[in-house]
């Protein structure tokens, strides 16, 4: 059942790999157990794909509260999607959502591949108008 091995991916990157931002590669995090979100996607991805199962990476942003004053930066973070009964099902190894995304985070790109070189660049910034 594709769905329980799905799952078993799930809690192996949710549980035994810890949040680390300096981590940058799939062989680091699997050599000290830590991965920024981007590394923990991208091994979720893999282990996905190489089951057989169709996964992409997605690209979200966290939505300013809508009280808040504050200009607050809105940073790019990473989850996955998986293909199963005909559907696209969202997975968070990040925050730990299974089946479903947390509302306060929008997804802007469904394909992390296509936008890579442009969102990894230093000096370039988007907005988002309401």
């Amino acid at each position: 059942d594709k769905t329980t091995i799905i799952r078993k991916i799930y809690y192996y990157v949710e549980e035994e790999i810890q949040r680390n931002t300096d981590i940058k590669t799939i062989h680091e995090t699997l050599t000290t157990g830590k991965g920024s979100p981007l590394i923990k996607a991208r091994l979720f991805n893999v282990m996905a794909r190489r089951q057989k199962v169709p996964s992409r990476i997605v690209v979200m942003v966290r939505m300013p509260e809508l009280h808040s004053n504050a200009q607050e930066k809105l940073r790019f973070t990473f989850a996955n999607e998986v293909f199963l009964n005909n559907k696209w099902i969202p997975i968070d190894t990040n925050r730990g959502y299974f089946g479903e995304r947390p509302d306060n985070f929008m997804v802007i790109h469904r394909n992390y591949e296509e936008v890579e070189k442009i969102i990894s660049k230093k000096n370039v910034s988007y907005s988002i108008q309401a």
